[in-house]
């Protein structure tokens, strides 16, 4: 495996990406389907909460209105009534995207966007509040019965992402995701030959460690290929090196680690066959 990167360009990357070596976060991003009927509530309970797989929160309240939020097995969804809230939490959300079987008159975010027609949120926030509004005449309920979002989230069972397929951008895009709290593509990322390199230093003090610690700042979707071996690098430095694949996409994620003047660094090269 060869090292691209130059020092230079890897001391202006987050020195502290990979912490420890015990078991790291379970995060993956993408764009899930969330379904009311899947959150596990019953007929007509009251102020339905839920934390759903793959990590996002539903949360509900009465805010300050009159009726309690309500979960109804007809129509799999969530009633909510004048000056009601309902709130999406995750690790990061950058888009919901609602549907109902009844809009009603919408309501307000908390923070970040609404599109006009209420189906549509924008922003990018750990958690997002939405309040119903008068809700006057016969529209007088706001139902969801399922929000696809768009994010990062802590983990579980992870559904199918929608969308386009995983490639070399999105794969390193998500791990960069996963590593950087204020991830850049254009400079966390760089490419060469279509492959995609990331570079972080660890906190590790040794080769193994730095390598196993990398290992846990990668999306769920990625399957073991080899376990983290002793080998060396094209340049014959000695490293770890460990490889991750998509089964369903074909791209391969090759972690490899070495030591500088700096301390032990990781290298993630995404590519495909």
């Amino acid at each position: 495996m060869k090292k691209l990167l130059l020092l230079p360009l890897l001391m202006g990357l987050a020195l502290t990406g990979c912490g420890g070596n015990d078991e790291g976060p379970k995060s993956v991003s993408g764009t899930f389907e969330f379904k009311m009927e899947d959150a596990g509530w019953s007929d007509q309970e009251e102020a339905p909460s839920a934390i759903m797989d793959p990590g996002l929160t539903i949360s509900t309240s009465i805010g300050s209105g009159n009726l309690q939020p309500k979960y109804f097995n007809t129509g799999a969804s969530i009633r909510l009534y004048p000056y009601n809230t309902i709130t999406f939490s995750a690790i990061k959300l950058e888009e919901i995207r609602f549907t109902y079987t009844n809009v009603g008159q919408g309501f307000t975010p908390s923070t970040g966007e609404v599109s006009s027609d209420f189906y549509t949120w924008t922003g990018s926030t750990e958690s997002v509040t939405f309040t119903v509004g008068s809700l006057t005449g016969q529209a007088n309920q706001v139902r969801i019965s399922a929000v696809k979002v768009t994010g990062i989230f802590k983990g579980g069972s992870t559904p199918t992402p929608s969308g386009d397929e995983r490639t070399v951008e999105s794969v390193a895009n998500d791990i960069i995701n996963l590593l950087f709290e204020d991830p850049d593509p254009a400079s966390d990322i760089s490419w060469d030959s279509g492959e995609a390199y990331i570079y972080v230093l660890t906190n590790d003090d040794n080769l193994e460690d730095a390598c196993i610690t990398a290992t846990y700042y990668l999306p769920d979707y990625l399957e073991e290929d080899e376990a983290p071996t002793a080998d060396t690098w094209d340049d014959g430095d000695d490293g770890y090196f460990a490889t991750y694949v998509d089964v369903e996409y074909g791209i391969y994620v090759e972690i490899g680690t070495y030591e500088n003047a700096q301390g032990f660094v990781a290298q993630y090269c995404v590519y495909t066959d």
